[in-house]
Order: C-alpha cells, then sequence, then structure tokens
C-alpha cells in the first residue's frame, strides 16, 4: 500500500476539477469557497489513508510485526509454547541400617553450576524406611536441555536453610531422556499460525495448555469422534473416548485442567500410563478421574554417507560433532509427527564443517528402508543407530 500525502491528494482533486471545467481553471485560494472542500475531502482522504496503512497487516500473521503477534494469537485461538526445564530423577536414601528418617515438606536446590540451579520440591513429610530410597524428580529453574551424569552423590540444601537430616543422602541418574527445551520462537510461532488449522479446536487447545506445564515435556490428546473403535498406535479407543500421552511427571492438577476444557472419560491403558484425579464434590464419586498412556517409542536407524577431505578437518571431529547434533534426536524429549530425510540434511549442513558435503541419508527401521517414518499421535520417534560413513577425499 502507498501513502499518499494531504497535498498529493488535493492536486489529484483540483487537476481533476480543472479538467472537467476545462478551459477554465479553479482558483487555488482560501477565499474560494469550492477549493476550501477539496481541502476538506483531501484530508478527511488522508485520515482514512492512514488508517487502513496503520491497520494494514495487523492482524495478518504473516505481515504483522513482532508486538502484534500475541494479538493475533488470542484471536485465532492460541498461544505461544512455553519451553521447559530439564528434570533430573532424584534418589534419597536413608542410611541408617535401624531407624526410618523423615524426609521434611519443602524445597530442596541442587546448584548444578554458577547459573543452573535443580528444585526438587517435596509437598509432605514423607518417611523413608532405614536403608531404603524414594524417588523424585527435580526440575531445573532455567528453560532448556542441561544434560547431568549420573552420580551416586549429590549435595542438596533446602530453601530455608533448614538443617537435612545427615543421615539422609541424595543421587541423580543421567537425565537425556528428560532435557528442556526453549520457549518456541516468534518465527516458530508465526509459522505455526499460518499452517496449523486445528488451533480453534478444543482438544487442541487443552493439548498446549497441558504443554504448558514446566513439568510435562510433551503431550499429545486423541479424541475418537466416530461410533466405531479406532486404533491408535497399540491402543484401542473406544466411541467418544479420549486418549491422552503424556512425557514427563504428570500430576493430579492436569485433572482439573482437562476438566475446565471438556469432560470425557478417558482411555486406561494398564501397566503403560497411570489415573490423575480432580476432586471435587460435583462429580460423581467425589473426583474426576483422568487416565494418561506414557509414549511408546519407535526405533530408527540413519546411515550418513559423506565426503570430507582430511587437510581441512579430521575425521574424529567432525563425527563428534555430528554426533553431538542427534543427541535430541536419540534421546527425544518432544513428538516429531513425520521424520524425513531432510531433516538430517540441514542438520548436518548447518553444522559448518569444513569440507564436508553430505552424499546421502538413509532411513532404516527393523533394517528396511524406508523413505520417511510416519509416527502415530501416541509415539516418539527414537534415534536408535547412526551409521556414518565418510569418504576422504584427500586420499
Amino acid at each position: 500500500m502507498t501513502i499518499v500525502s494531504f497535498d498529493e491528494v488535493l492536486t489529484i482533486i483540483c487537476d481533476e476539477y480543472d479538467r472537467l471545467i476545462a478551459p477554465k481553471k479553479i482558483r487555488r485560494s482560501n477565499k474560494n469557497i469550492i477549493y476550501l472542500i477539496f481541502k476538506a475531502c483531501a484530508k478527511g482522504y488522508e485520515l482514512i489513508a492512514n488508517i487502513i496503512y496503520a491497520l494494514d497487516g495487523k492482524f495478518d500473521p504473516a505481515r504483522c510485526q513482532d508486538s502484534d503477534l500475541l494479538s493475533v494469537a488470542k484471536i485465532v485461538g492460541t498461544e505461544l509454547i512455553e519451553g521447559n526445564g530439564s528434570g533430573l530423577i532424584v534418589f534419597v536414601t536413608n542410611n541408617n541400617p535401624s531407624t526410618a528418617v523423615v524426609l521434611y515438606a519443602g524445597r530442596y536446590i541442587y546448584k548444578f553450576n554458577d547459573d543452573i540451579k535443580f528444585f526438587l520440591d517435596i509437598e509432605f513429610d514423607t518417611s523413608i524406611a532405614a536403608t531404603e530410597s524414594v524417588q523424585f524428580a527435580a526440575f531445573s529453574e532455567n528453560k532448556g536441555s542441561f544434560p547431568v551424569t549420573s552420580q551416586s552423590s549429590i549435595l542438596f540444601e533446602r530453601e530455608d536453610e533448614a538443617d537435612i537430616n545427615p543421615m539422609l543422602s541424595f543421587s541423580c541418574l543421567e537425565n537425556s531422556d528428560i532435557l528442556g527445551s526453549e520457549d518456541e520462537t516468534l518465527y516458530e510461532f508465526r509459522k505455526r499460525i499460518l499452517t496449523d488449522n486445528t488451533r480453534s479446536d478444543i482438544i487442541k487447545r487443552l493439548e498446549l495448555a497441558i504443554k504448558n506445564k514446566p513439568y510435562i515435556f510433551d503431550a499429545s490428546i486423541f479424541f475418537n469422534q466416530y461410533d466405531v473403535a479406532v486404533t491408535v498406535g497399540n491402543v484401542n479407543v473406544p466411541p467418544y473416548k479420549m486418549l491422552i500421552t503424556l512425557l514427563g511427571f504428570p500430576r493430579d492438577e492436569i485433572a482439573e485442567l482437562v476438566a475446565s476444557h471438556c469432560i470425557y472419560q478417558t482411555v486406561e491403558v494398564p501397566d503403560n500410563g497411570g489415573v490423575l484425579r480432580y476432586l471435587s464434590d460435583n462429580m460423581a464419586g467425589g473426583a474426576y478421574e483422568v487416565f494418561y498412556k506414557n509414549f511408546d517409542f519407535i526405533d530408527y536407524k540413519v546411515v550418513i554417507d559423506y565426503r570430507y577431505d582430511s587437510r581441512l578437518t579430521l575425521k574424529s571431529v567432525a563425527e563428534s560433532d555430528i554426533n553431538l547434533a542427534l543427541l535430541p534426536y536419540k534421546n527425544p524429549t518432544k513428538r516429531i509427527p513425520t521424520i524425513k530425510e531432510n531433516l538430517f540434511y540441514n542438520l548436518v549442513d548447518d553444522l559448518n564443517i569444513p569440507s564436508l558435503n553430505v552424499l546421502n541419508i538413509t532411513l532404516l527401521q527393523d533394517d528396511v528402508e524406508i523413505p520417511y517414518l510416519d509416527v502415530n499421535v501416541s509415539s516418539i520417534g527414537k534415534l536408535s543407530i547412526v551409521e556414518l560413513n565418510g569418504t576422504d577425499i584427500a586420499e
């Protein structure tokens, strides 16, 4: 859209009027009532044009300013996907050989380094039997991926600086399978708004609300709206029931979140999930039970054939960089609906390794080559094997 100034509009109006009354011309003077009317029209046009220009693209996700994007998101019924902190499985062990010890409720802090802290929230006093251990989940304060190796002894302190029974010791497992992520970028958000046509669906809005819980790494919801059963992955979903699949450490508040969006019966998957309860006197039996399923993992293999020049880069360094970049796919915490070869082409290219040129990417599942991997809504693709085949052009 082109902005036309007041003087330009006035000139156009007067020139057009001159054409109509030729060979005469309008006298351009403030003492001429017709000229004053034309000036008023030009000013009105200028104001209208400025308003149109200001609003042009303001509510268009493809062209609006970043500052307007969140307002547009509310109009189209969605919001930013928030990142979450990395998780850490913590074991608290009672080293007393004969007496139970109480781990008192409160917030416990593990200082991983100067910048990263993990918080362990104990909601109620927990009695730990002699020589026994109890498992908990801690989360980093910062959003993002923060790998921690398995450690037999780590130091926790209480946030309120109260003493911790010396008979209690803390240890942790390596956390490669529960690493967090950053907030969705505005670019990713804009792209999702333009391509996602399901955002106004109440099920999708509930799914997004669950994903935005800091202790949930990913979530997927399938509602069977048909009058016959539907198979999702290896789960049979009866008519008009909802299958909720989660990755993380679910809490009962998710049941309340589900109830606030849509109260449907949920599918129970024995031995691969659990149940959450929203306590309410308005519910039959005093509670609304929400069953959930844990994500299944679908293994696949990637073969990367590449060419490099050993005079410019070391093979060991190149392959170390590639393997490091592939870690999020080896230990995934987010579901990718379709895994394609170009995902890995782009990933290796973005590393900008000197002289390295990717020749071919091959995807395999159960040792059978596949063009792509479709991942059902209750599963996550997991890169189980990476085979790197490098050819040195300097030889």
